[in-house]
């Protein structure tokens, strides 16, 4: 749509707001396919993307934007398309409506001042949990219905299965992501995920800064849904790079975001910064490193997060490091740890059973690790941000060093609940699992 920036005319640039002026074609569409758009994205089946016919609804949209420059029908466009499962598209459509912001920051429809309610409506719904969030959740990642954040999270223990959830292991979920026949489709996927980012950070941005009518947009909630997934496929292919943002200003504490109330005035919210914001970390190059970096982590969340589950994970990680897989086994399965066995298939009839396998870790020569260079240096932990690229640079180092450790595992449990509150995690603490 290179055309979306034109003027319609030198007197109305954006065109008519069709909605104030009663359009019969914009009313009759627009609202309809608002109330067409799944109110659940479990219902109680996964949400089906075959049930939008994304060409019939993107060429009714383009139709419309050509007469109006609404971000109302790019809001709806960007939704159609992310639910349907084209991530490009929702890249496009984001990018388009930052392409009319920057353009007509005023103009644009809803028009700012007046119209500043309806524009906030149509700008929140991209943070939408059912119409945003969860289809990137549910995304292929590589055009493998198996190979979604969703079905990795509940492999990991991130999430519990709901009921007739299909799941994979982890390990099989890695071997799909790893298809070098998908490997185009996940290099496309995480490019389209990086514009997405880019372009939901830069419509923020863009909204805070317009003088008739400033808005502090939250788009927390799809930014680290869009995190997540890139750093999925990142573990399976470190040259696919995550989305990184402009890491120019640091973030503070707790930064102040301003929302309307009904009577107009501005009402403070503090916001705890995510762990999407934009920070990396360099390589982790050594164990000596690794243990540098979680000590750091640790000092950091007892000292500013002692309630912080993630402080309790980091702990669990540390304790680990140089740990046999008999003492890890017995740490984090202590029910299932005795069971455990080494067997060598029917044929041969041969097994190492959890006593054997303990008996030999206690006879593996321990030796000390060896390092002429001076001492890593802490790494400065400012934000959670920085806590989460921490935790990022240890988990690669693992799965490239060691990829039978599981403190990656417990680094990601801790990384992805760094954002969640109290209430959250009691929830998710007190699930009940089925046996």
């Amino acid at each position: 749509m290179d055309w979306l920036t034109d003027p319609i005319s030198d007197e109305a640039p954006c065109g008519p707001d069709l909605e104030k002026t009663g359009d019969a074609e914009f009313i009759e569409y627009y609202f309809a396919a608002e109330s067409e758009l799944p109110e659940r994205y479990l219902m109680p089946q996964v949400f089906d993307p075959a049930s939008i016919d994304y060409r019939k609804e993107s060429t009714k949209i383009e139709a419309l934007l050509k007469r109006s420059r609404d971000l109302r029908l790019l809001s709806l466009l960007a939704r159609f398309a992310i639910l349907s499962g084209r991530v490009k598209e929702f890249a496009q459509a984001l990018e388009s409506m930052v392409a009319l912001l920057e353009t007509w920051p005023e103009a644009a429809h809803p028009a700012l001042p007046a119209r500043g309610s309806a524009r906030r409506v149509a700008l929140d719904c991209l943070s939408s949990t059912p119409w945003v969030v969860m289809p990137i959740q549910y995304l292929p990642l590589n055009g493998m219905a198996e190979v979604t954040l969703r079905r990795h999270q509940v492999a990991t223990g991130e999430a519990s299965a709901r009921d007739g959830e299909e799941t994979s292991t982890a390990a099989q979920i890695m071997d799909m992501l790893r298809s070098p026949g998908n490997s185009a489709k996940a290099a496309a996927t995480q490019e389209a995920l990086s514009r997405a980012a880019a372009a939901l950070t830069k419509i923020a941005d863009i909204c805070t800064k317009i003088p008739a009518k400033q808005m502090q947009l939250d788009f927390a909630r799809p930014l680290a849904a869009i995190a997540q997934a890139q750093e999925l496929i990142a573990s399976a292919d470190p040259t696919l790079a995550v989305w990184a943002g402009d890491a120019a200003a640091p973030e503070t504490e707790a930064e102040p975001a301003s929302t309307e109330t009904a009577a107009g005035a501005p009402e403070v919210i503090l916001r705890a910064p995510s762990v999407s914001g934009a920070s990396s970390a360099p390589a982790i190059e050594s164990m000596a490193q690794v243990k540098v970096v979680l000590s750091a982590l640790e000092a950091h969340l007892a000292r500013t997060e002692p309630s912080s589950v993630a402080l309790l994970l980091v702990t669990q990680a540390r304790l680990l490091i140089g740990k046999s897989l008999v003492e890890a086994l017995e740490t984090l399965l202590p029910a299932e740890a005795s069971k455990a066995t080494v067997d060598f298939g029917p044929a041969s009839g041969f097994s190492l059973s959890m006593d054997r396998l303990k008996a030999l870790a206690s006879e593996t020569t321990e030796t000390a690790e060896t390092d002429t260079l001076s001492p890593p240096q802490a790494p400065s932990l400012r934000n959670r941000a920085d806590i989460a690229a921490q935790m990022r640079a240890v988990e690669a180092w693992y799965r490239t060093n060691e990829p039978t450790s599981p403190i990656p595992l417990l680094l990601t449990r801790a990384r992805n609940s760094l954002d969640k509150d109290f209430e959250a995690l009691v929830t998710e603490l007190l699930s009940k699992r089925e046996t």
